[in-house]
């Protein structure tokens, strides 16, 4: 929803136009401060969406009353179906850590452009760790290489 809707880049490009600068790419962290104001900025924007469990739910309901089904249970199903319905707020919060990986990639580029969110996704990319880390362990390198297959 916040790629689709050019919200991360939009307020990436915001940031850079407030801030001259942003220390090393593949040092850049965003704090606390940041997303919250990100958080802001995101329920100030005027955009909806769904999940896929919403709609799921909100056609069960529809299966349900066309079968005359939905009577007996209606305010347990609108109780269930209010708690999956979309939560900007909550939404934020509860993928807070992918929303982070995303800004901070975003904003990278804003000043070091390509070869800064490189730099940068380097530091946190689970495969190139890990193939960091066999390379640094001799044995393992060898027993890899050697596998038969």
């Amino acid at each position: 929803m916040l790629v689709l809707h050019n919200i991360i880049f939009d307020f990436a490009t915001q940031y850079r136009n407030e801030k001259a600068e942003i220390g090393n790419a593949s040092a850049f962290r965003l704090d606390d401060d940041t997303y919250e104001h990100f958080k802001k900025y995101v329920l100030e924007q005027d955009f909806s969406y769904s999940t896929e469990s919403f709609e799921k739910m909100e056609a069960l309901k529809k299966i349900a009353e066309d079968e005359g089904l939905l009577e007996d249970g209606e305010a347990e199903f609108e109780q269930l179906l209010e708690k999956f319905k979309p939560s900007k707020s909550r939404d934020l919060g509860k993928y807070k850590s992918e929303i982070v990986d995303l800004l901070e990639d975003e904003i990278v580029g804003r000043y070091y452009y390509l070869t800064g969110r490189l730099e940068h996704s380097m530091e946190k990319d689970e495969f190139i760790l890990k193939a960091v880390e066999i390379l640094n362990d001799s044995n393992r390198y060898n027993q890899i290489l050697n596998k038969e297959n």
